[in-house]
């Protein structure tokens, strides 16, 4: 996906900037606690949900490693095949 760009309507004159895009989530810091092999407590509560503090940080970065493996064609997390959710 190449860069987008926006041009300039009713000025006159044509210019090409470009579109501003969201950029990757990075969540450095949960890179890191993975990468020096520490563990992340985390709770459920009686529904399997995740809770606590780190409850909205941990579902943005899976969130992001999701879309970066699966195809967005697939619309169900059951179609994702094996293989794919343990490499996740």
């Amino acid at each position: 996906m190449g860069p987008e760009y926006n041009s300039g309507r009713g000025s006159g004159i044509e210019s090409m900037t470009k579109k501003r895009t969201r950029g990757l989530t990075k969540m450095g810091d949960l890179i890191l606690t993975r990468n020096q092999g520490r563990k992340i407590l985390m709770e459920f509560n009686e529904k399997n949900q995740l809770i606590g503090k780190l409850e909205k940080k941990l579902m943005s970065y899976l969130g992001s490693v999701v879309r970066h493996y699966v195809p967005i064609d697939i619309l169900d997390w059951c179609e994702v095949p094996e293989e794919l959710k343990n490499k996740i």
